[in-house]
């Protein structure tokens, strides 16, 4: 079986205190099936089993902003991410979509102790 994997990203200081950055990343899996002593299907990518993904995508971008980082008092942060993420499993269903997505947002704020 031959499996591949690519992250390409970027991260930038937009100022003294925001921090931006963005990511895409790909999986993917070449289907390796062979058959038992008994006639069964056995591997990776089975016709008909949909447990096993062919690819899986996910492309995210975020902020980080430091409100402020003192070593007195510690400091403080909120970060905010979006994310997209592709999955394509060898079989699907009759009648069914060939792959899933979801959008998902996160929030976080962070406070450093001194």
């Amino acid at each position: 079986m031959t499996t591949r994997s690519h992250v390409v990203g970027t991260e930038i200081q937009a100022g003294g205190q925001t921090a931006l950055y963005a990511y895409c990343s790909i999986a993917h899996a070449d289907r390796a099936v062979t058959t038992d002593v008994d006639g069964t299907p056995i591997g990776f990518g089975v016709p008909g089993s949909t447990t096993a993904n062919e690819q899986i995508a996910e492309t995210t971008a975020g902020v980080t902003h430091t409100f402020f980082r003192d070593p007195k008092v510690g400091g403080m942060q909120f970060m905010a991410q979006y994310s997209h993420v592709r999955r394509t499993p060898f079989s699907v269903p009759d009648g069914t979509p060939t792959d899933a997505a979801v959008n998902m947002l996160y929030f976080n704020a962070r406070y450093f102790r001194p």
